[in-house]
């Protein structure tokens, strides 16, 4: 049908190659089996920055989860493993704490402690 919008084909590497102008364009330069990991290492480090900063009521936590959102959604369009949003580093870090506090508040075992009087040394 004339005039009729053409559905693009999708091209993996013109996709990385898009990644790799956008990270370029900000001064970090990647080649094509870099994207990947740059990708997760980014991913981890705004995980890091959201849990550190959680307690805040600001802006940086707003955008922690949404570039934890974009990187998710990146990472899938190009076939790599996913990664967590933000929802999935809150219920992590909750079931974390929830397991920590399981072991902790686990058998209980009584010792005795015992204080000894303080003894004076004698001059020398």
């Amino acid at each position: 049908m004339p005039g009729a919008p053409q559905t693009p084909i999708w091209d993996r590497a013109h996709s990385v190659d898009t990644v790799i102008s956008a990270f370029a364009r900000s001064g970090t330069l990647l080649d094509r089996d870099g994207v990947d990991v740059h990708l997760a290492e980014l991913d981890d480090k705004a995980a890091c920055s959201l849990l550190r900063d959680r307690w805040k009521d600001d802006f940086p936590v707003a955008a922690y989860g949404e570039l934890l959102c974009t990187v998710a959604a990146l990472r899938g369009l190009l076939g790599y493993s996913p990664t967590p949003t933000s929802v999935e580093v809150f219920d992590w870090a909750r079931e974390l704490k929830r397991k920590a506090a399981e072991a902790i508040d686990g058998p209980v075992e009584d010792f005795v402690v015992q204080l000894s009087h303080t003894q004076q040394l004698a001059p020398t």
